[in-house]
């Protein structure tokens, strides 16, 4: 009878400890980053920020849907105009875990944007991948790093592809 208690108690600890890992269903992941860039060329100078919040809900095990509005401010120098993006990005996400307090978090996106510039306005439709590296330093928080690729599908102005690298904080609950 002893056994059976102990084993019983080592099967619940298990599985507590497994619900308190990183990509199991059902777990809500809120996250955002933020990012700046500076783009020189041609005797132009432009300068990017961009803010961007968002949910991911892990609807089974490692893979996770959800969306993240974005704003974005750009400023120009030397006489160009500045405009401001309002976007909203529905995702997918894969976490694959690398070890004890690592794990790949690459996700997909499709950004819906609205651009306002000097009185004349656009849209944009972005094709957007991220895949960070995400440490846990404590449970239910992480931070993440990785290369970042986005291109515009649909731009009613100019067609921007961009390449970096991009940091993330997020947790789950």
């Amino acid at each position: 009878m002893a056994r059976r208690i102990v084993v019983a108690a080592l099967l619940l600890a298990a599985a507590a400890h497994a619900e308190e890992e990183f990509g199991h269903r059902g777990q809500v992941v809120p996250f955002g980053f933020f990012s700046y860039s500076h783009v020189s060329a041609n005797d132009q100078s432009i300068e990017i920020v961009s803010i961007a919040p968002g949910v991911l809900w892990f609807f089974t095990d490692s893979i996770a849907i959800g969306g993240s509005p974005r704003y974005a401010f750009t400023s120009a120098a030397l006489g160009g105009s500045s405009a401001h993006l309002l976007g909203l990005e529905p995702i997918v996400a894969v976490a694959v875990p690398l070890a004890a307090q690592v794990a790949l978090f690459p996700r997909f996106g499709m950004e819906f944007s609205w651009i306002w510039s000097g009185g004349t306005t656009s849209n944009s439709i972005t094709l957007d991948g991220f895949a960070p590296v995400v440490f846990f330093p404590v449970p239910h928080l992480y931070l993440g790093v990785g290369p970042q690729l986005r291109t515009d599908l649909v731009n009613d102005s100019s067609k921007v592809t961009s390449v970096g690298i991009a940091t993330e904080i997020g947790g789950w609950f």
